[in-house]
């Protein structure tokens, strides 16, 4: 379903709240509607259409999208016979890596790691069963390297040049692989590793209502730098800035009766502070920061009992708000911030 135009103007940037030097302000959205590829232009409010990706799961970086193209939408990694692709945006090129999913960017775009499947495999509903190997893919030299063989793997984060899988036959560490394929296991389980640095010298541990900032060095896990304050709610969606100081992300909040409220918040990591961005009620992911590491786009729910999503792009400073782009009730994916 095709985007509209321009949203409403509530959430939008107060009247006085200073703007961003303008070499750091986004020019355009990227993003994924149904199977077309857009660019929605900021100033002004234009969409052009850039390609057309039969994509079940896409991720963007550095000017190149990584998908999985068998299947639909709706399937996403749940697929038997799962195709990765990498689209270069300056050439519209597409190249065909071959079978994969799961796709994972490496900050800075230089690296691609995935699942590579050893066998078909067996999906249902949610649930696919089949040995993979974690593989990374360079993208300057077009070489993948095996950094895990076959086994039952789920991809949970970079941390610089190291990528921290689960090995889902043993959830009580979670493994580290270095570029060289060096193995090693940190103290932490799997389901609490919520997201690493970029430049991999930090790790956000979550566990329901509570979060921290926890040191992250050459032998493993260090101290706790920062405890962070969620004020009884959750660390869902978010991710890092590129310059390793902040995090933006979903904040949920489960009600007495199980209802769900979120809205998104900056998080310093050094000092764990937490800031709610203002017009953010309803928010949801994925949470992309934007050039400069000033800007980051999310979407809200908007209109009548939340029936529709609106992409925002929200200053990542203090007390300021958001500028609405356009809406969407279903088929859309936000890929970045340009």
């Amino acid at each position: 379903m095709a985007a509209d135009g321009p949203g409403a103007t509530s959430g939008s940037l107060p009247a006085g709240a200073p703007s961003p030097p303008a070499s750091t302000q986004p020019a355009s959205v990227l993003y994924l509607d149904d199977s077309s590829l857009r660019r929605f232009v900021i100033d002004g409010g234009k969409v052009a259409t850039v390609g057309k990706l039969e994509a079940s799961r896409a991720v963007a970086q550095g000017g190149r999208i990584a998908y999985v193209g068998s299947g639909t939408p709706e399937e996403g990694d749940f697929l038997a016979r799962p195709e990765l692709h990498l689209w270069t945006l300056e050439s519209n090129s597409d190249k065909e890596l071959g079978p994969g999913f799961s796709p994972l960017w490496r900050p800075g775009g230089g690296a691609l790691a995935y699942l590579r499947p050893l066998e078909e495999r067996s999906c249902d509903a949610e649930t696919c069963t089949g040995d993979s190997e974690v593989v990374a893919f360079d993208v300057t030299t077009g070489e993948g390297t095996v950094l895990l063989p076959g086994g039952r793997w789920s991809l949970l984060t970079w941390a610089g040049e190291d990528l921290l899988v689960a090995d889902l036959n043993a959830l009580d560490a979670t493994v580290r692989v270095s570029p060289s394929a060096s193995r090693t296991e940190l103290a932490v389980t799997p389901s609490e590793v919520w997201g690493a640095s970029p430049d991999g010298r930090l790790l956000v541990r979550a566990r329901l209502e509570t979060a921290e900032t926890i040191a992250l060095g050459p032998r493993g896990l260090g101290k706790t730098i920062a405890t962070i304050d969620l004020g009884g709610r959750r660390l869902a969606e978010g991710t890092w800035s590129e310059d390793s100081k902040r995090v933006a992300a979903v904040l949920l909040d489960v009600g007495p009766a199980g209802g769900l409220t979120s809205e998104l918040a900056v998080i310093d990591a050094a000092a764990g502070g937490v800031h709610e961005v203002p017009g953010t009620s309803g928010a949801t992911g994925p949470v992309l920061w934007g050039p400069g590491n000033d800007s980051v786009l999310a979407a809200r729910s908007v209109g009548r009992s939340g029936g529709r999503l609106e992409a925002v792009s929200c200053r990542a400073q203090r007390a300021a708000g958001c500028d609405p782009l356009f809406t969407w009730k279903l088929g859309v994916t936000l890929l970045a911030l340009e």
